[in-house]
């Protein structure tokens, strides 16, 4: 508005100088009259011209509506059949193309030549589920017809895949967590087909943490943070599934029941940040809730309150990842139980906020995010997404670097 009038009074500065100008100049009165009209006119269409501009940009600017958390859809995929499961700082994305784990070149596209992981001797299959900032990938290495599958580490010291399966533990194991210090955890199966959480340090130093955890009936250990600390679930004889954090650090060495959700009786912890802030899903009613713990009076266990539910009002959701900055990332679906096509990728943050990711995207792409499955200190967000024909994608989003927006 200070733009429109300041227009207006110019045109009338412009005026008042043409009259003193036209009465101060030797000429008849009529033929003065005669040329102030004509500059009086051209003065008038040079300030409806200006108006006219700025109505134009004025309405221009108010159509452009730059969403405040707006990404970048990057398709990473090149097979028919690729998921992405972690994003490291660097920009590494790790999942799975086809039937063989792949990492990434920071920032860059699947190469199947280049980025194929291959498997472990003898077998045909592999799985890739976290990398570390220092591009160390961990998953698993699967031979169908025998029935196994074994733990595996990629990229150690730039060397290729490692076996990291301890025979004496059980017959199969996957890692599903790494940390920058190249703490490894998952699971092994023992023989009775009952599985156990593990943590490994390297081929040869691979250990169940059963004792740690209280000799529970089943465990499984899903991440680990730069401070130690361990999440997954365990069930006893009597009781169904429940996340736990183990806290390693010296000197601490507990573990916490993280509980359940109002109305629930399950729940799992799949990532944790290096503030010991958890996330996962927990089951209410009929279908899971994505969750976050956070151990408000630091005093080592699990208070009434401190495991939130992240979506309430959703049928069924589950947060995946967290970062350092308190973002956490999953899914939500409309129905519960959940079907495999009505997934969104969904990202939570912990004032409360929640944002269908398919939302922050420029539409067009002729996909639909489906899961985020992984979340850097960057920002940047990876998982899957699914067109009308089924094909299935790798994606990763890249937060827009807002100059001149709020």
């Amino acid at each position: 508005m200070r733009q429109r009038i300041h227009t207006l009074s110019s045109d009338q500065c412009i005026k008042q100088s043409l009259v003193e100008r036209s009465t101060s100049m030797p000429l008849g009165a009529s033929r003065a009259r005669k040329r102030l009209r004509v500059f009086q006119s051209m003065a008038l269409s040079l300030t409806v011209s200006l108006l006219h501009i700025l109505y134009i940009a004025t309405s221009a600017q108010a159509q452009v509506k730059v969403p405040r958390n707006a990404y970048t859809l990057v398709d990473l995929g090149v097979n028919e059949w690729a998921i992405g499961e972690a994003i490291n700082s660097s920009g590494q994305v790790v999942g799975n193309m086809g039937i063989h784990a792949f990492r990434t070149m920071g920032n860059q596209p699947i190469l199947p030549s280049a980025d194929d992981l291959g498997v472990l001797p003898g077998h045909h299959r592999s799985f890739a589920y976290a990398i570390n900032n220092n591009g160390v990938v961990v998953g698993f290495s699967a031979n169908d017809a025998a029935y196994q599958w074994k733990a595996f580490r990629f990229g150690f010291n730039g060397g290729g895949m490692e076996d990291l399966h301890n025979i004496s533990l059980g017959i199969h194991s996957a890692a599903f967590g790494i940390n920058d210090f190249n703490w490894m955890v998952g699971s092994f199966t023992k023989s009775s087909q009952l599985t156990q959480a593990m943590i490994s340090f390297g081929p040869g130093s691979t250990f169940s943490l059963e004792f740690a955890l209280g000799f529970p009936r089943e465990s499984e250990a899903h991440a680990v943070n730069n401070n130690e600390q361990i999440v997954g679930w365990l069930s006893t004889s009597s009781t169904a599934p429940k996340a736990f954090l183990y806290d390693a650090r010296i000197g601490v060495n507990r573990v916490v029941h993280l509980g359940i959700l109002p109305g629930g009786y399950t729940s799992k912890a799949l990532g944790i940040n290096d503030l010991g802030h958890v996330v996962g899903q927990a089951n209410q009613g009929a279908g899971w809730h994505a969750f976050l713990w956070k151990d408000d009076n630091n005093n080592g266990v699990s208070d009434p309150g401190e495991m939130r539910d992240l979506a309430p009002g959703y049928p069924c959701s589950g947060a995946l990842s967290i970062n350092n900055g308190g973002t956490a990332v999953g899914y939500y679906c409309s129905n519960s139980p959940q079907t495999y096509g009505e997934k969104r990728a969904f990202m939570f943050s912990t004032n409360g906020q929640l944002v269908d990711l398919n939302t922050q995207i420029l539409p067009g792409s002729g996909f639909t995010l489906r899961e985020a499955k992984g979340i850097n200190d960057n920002g940047q967000i990876v998982g899957w997404m699914q067109n009308q024909a089924g094909t299935v994608h790798t994606f990763r989003l890249d937060p827009v670097r807002r100059l001149f927006f709020p």
